[in-house]
């Protein structure tokens, strides 16, 4: 193994960080990080639609709606300034093709950026905000003490027609928004995906696609008599056995069904800053070109000195569902921070948590 060059986790990430602000009073909910972008399944519409927006800096939003069943795609770029707390719009240019059906959504979303703006100040002061009544996710998984509690607003909204509930959780990028809902309806705008663009290529946002259906995972089969070696890496432990390939000194696969690597990352570095726990999942939980993290899956469990953070994946070259885990132990300095990273079959995972687990 020594002849095995050291691959770097932060190289194999197809996650970026977040620049992260203070928290504020009603807990930590976070401002937009130039690059980010989030898109939401937006409900009110009558066909399947989805929202994105796009922050480049603090003056210039990219937005879009999406109806594929109708093949209406419109793409806006915006320009604004913030006054009094309030984002008002300076300027727009339509980037796409569009019809007089499409005007409908241009005026949606010149009035739909504004108020997503102006609940997401209003949460981070804390003003009319409350903490969430259940702390489930909308896959009921419970949400972890490590994280801030979610922050809910309760306000009225022309565009979803009245009154409307919005939740607000510190790792989601650019408003925080998790989701809103309305009285009668439940659900009406769900965080969708959420994922940060490279310098001048914003490609990976306006190119949204839905997502198509999964593919069945080929079957994985333990071998009942394995052998099992001892690695330690940056004083990490991991127990693999003879089903395992080395491909350098910090990384091994398990044939075609998952890959580990333990590596340390600089926090600084990485643009981590503020709330530990918070930003470790912004970062991890992050969507790439080729994949899609689910987020209604996100998990986190453990304590400070040894934090899990759980996603589901979904392989967009492949069509299939991966689990990741993060393994997160920071320095007691906190400017660095320990990682065990596996990446497994959803599929194989299902049937073999317990070893998988196992490993370290």
């Amino acid at each position: 193994m020594k002849s095995c060059k050291r691959l770097v986790l932060s190289l194999l990430l197809t996650v970026c960080a977040s620049g992260l602000v203070p928290a504020f009073a009603a807990g930590p909910v976070f401002g937009p990080a130039s690059g980010e972008f989030v898109v939401y399944r937006d409900r009110s519409w009558k066909a399947p639609t989805w929202i994105g927006f796009l922050c480049y800096d603090a003056n210039t939003w990219g937005a879009f709606v999406k109806t594929p069943s109708t093949g209406s795609d419109v793409s806006v770029l915006f320009r604004t300034e913030e006054v009094d707390g309030e984002l008002v719009l300076t300027g727009q240019q339509i980037i796409s093709d569009i019809t007089e059906r499409d005007v409908s959504a241009v005026n949606y979303l010149m009035g739909l950026l504004p108020d997503l703006y102006k609940w997401h100040q209003e949460a981070r002061a804390g003003r009319g905000a409350k903490q969430a009544k259940a702390a489930s996710s909308d896959a009921g998984i419970g949400r972890s003490v490590l994280l801030p509690p979610l922050v809910v607003l309760e306000r009225s909204s022309e565009s979803f027609g009245g009154a409307l509930e919005l939740v607000f959780a510190a790792e989601v990028p650019v408003f925080s928004l998790r989701s809103a809902s309305v009285p009668k309806a439940g659900t009406i705008f769900s965080l969708e995906k959420a994922g940060r663009v490279t310098t001048g290529d914003d490609r990976d946002f306006f190119g949204f696609t839905p997502r198509s259906a999964c593919k069945d995972a080929t079957p994985f089969t333990l071998a009942e008599t394995r052998t099992v070696r001892q690695y330690s890496i940056d004083g990490l432990i991991l127990n693999l056995d003879d089903q395992w390939t080395a491909l350098a000194d910090n990384t091994f696969m398990l044939g075609n069904t998952a890959v580990l690597i333990a590596d340390t990352i600089d926090l600084t570095a990485a643009g981590v800053s503020g709330d530990l726990p918070s930003a470790l999942v912004r970062l991890f939980s992050s969507s790439g070109k080729a994949s899609w993290i689910l987020p209604e899956y996100t998990a986190v469990r453990g304590t400070p000195e040894r934090m899990v953070i759980e996603n589901r994946v979904f392989d967009v070259n492949s069509q299939l569902v991966n689990r990741d885990i993060k393994v997160c132990l920071p320095s007691g300095d906190g400017t660095s921070c320990r990682i065990i990273s596996l990446t497994v079959s959803d599929a194989a995972w299902a049937g073999n948590e317990s070893y998988f687990n196992s490993l370290f």
